[in-house]
């Protein structure tokens, strides 16, 4: 650390000044993006591709089903658990 620093830093007072600092620094561009992200989730549930070419009505999207991502995680599991039972002492060439 640079010397003045070091000194600078002693104080407890000056120590809680710069870690304030810091944090309103590094929170500050969450805060100054938060209103452009719900522009854009509003502007990409205005413009839903599936709707283009239909009459205006209600739509009737079908929901997805999660049974593609329980057969990952199932198939997950199971290989992570084949591995905990692999034989250490054996090697490649047997």
């Amino acid at each position: 650390m640079i010397p003045a620093m070091q000194h600078l830093l002693r104080s407890p007072w000056t120590c809680r000044l710069v870690a304030a600092f810091l944090v309103c620094v590094i929170v500050s561009p969450a805060f100054a993006q938060r209103g452009r992200a719900q522009e854009l989730i509003d502007e990409a549930e205005a413009l839903d591709v599936r709707h283009q070419g239909y009459e205006d009505g209600p739509y009737l999207l079908e929901e997805g089903g999660y049974a593609l991502t329980y057969a990952v995680a199932a198939g997950l599991t199971l290989a992570c658990v084949a591995v905990m039972f692999k034989n250490a002492k054996r090697t490649h060439l047997d």
